[in-house]
């Protein structure tokens, strides 16, 4: 965790921040509630105001809660190895992608292999993608996201391959009207070839 300063203890916990976020830690339920009580009255006489979703007390004791900070979602896992092994129970603090930041991250992979860019070639759009899933993957490839991340490649695989088969299908497409415009009005359209062919391609991608 990157704060602008080291965390700074006041009685109510210990108070992590990064520009106008911050999270208060504390050890007890009613420090909590008290830290919270003192940052909306700080906030208060500043003529600002807590986020009504963003802020809450939640309990990170034996993974009972979570919350979401800087794009990450912080949930307390029990040590498997330390269980399995010795039969220790013992939570560490874990973090991956939040669900809004997975959904966020959709949203551009998405836009980036929109049907819009079906007329682009697959080589500059990987291009265009590829900076933004570096990016992305860099920022959270310090924390526990290797699940996070699967899921992720998954989708960008799945929407690269619905990408393909859309050109595919529109080149095919294309070749038909082309191929029916020569013909004299009186021929019959050879539906079945072209289509036959179609379907092979997207067989193949399957």
């Amino acid at each position: 965790m990157h704060s602008t300063g080291p965390g700074k203890r006041r009685g109510t916990g210990q108070d992590v921040h990064y520009a106008d976020d911050f999270v208060v830690l504390c050890s007890t339920q009613k420090q909590a509630e008290e830290a919270q009580h003192r940052a909306t009255a700080i906030l208060g006489d500043l003529g600002l105001g807590p986020h009504p979703d963003k802020t809450a007390v939640v309990d990170l004791q034996e993974g009972r809660e979570g919350f979401d900070f800087l794009g990450c979602h912080f949930h307390a896992r029990m040590s498997g190895k330390l269980w399995e092994q010795q039969r220790i129970v013992r939570y560490y603090l874990h973090r991956w992608p939040s669900q809004r930041s997975m959904k966020r991250a959709r949203a551009r992979i998405k836009a980036l292999t929109a049907r819009s860019q079906v007329g682009q070639e697959s080589e500059d759009v990987i291009a265009r993608l590829n900076p933004f899933l570096r990016g992305w993957g860099n920022y959270f490839r310090t924390g526990n996201a290797a699940i996070k991340f699967v899921s992720m490649d998954r989708y960008v695989t799945w929407r690269l391959k619905r990408l393909l088969i859309k050109k595919r299908i529109s080149t095919v497409l294309l070749a038909g009207f082309r191929c029916r415009s020569r013909k004299p009005a009186t021929e019959p359209m050879a539906c079945a070839g072209y289509g036959g062919s179609a379907f092979t391609s997207l067989k193949s991608l399957s």
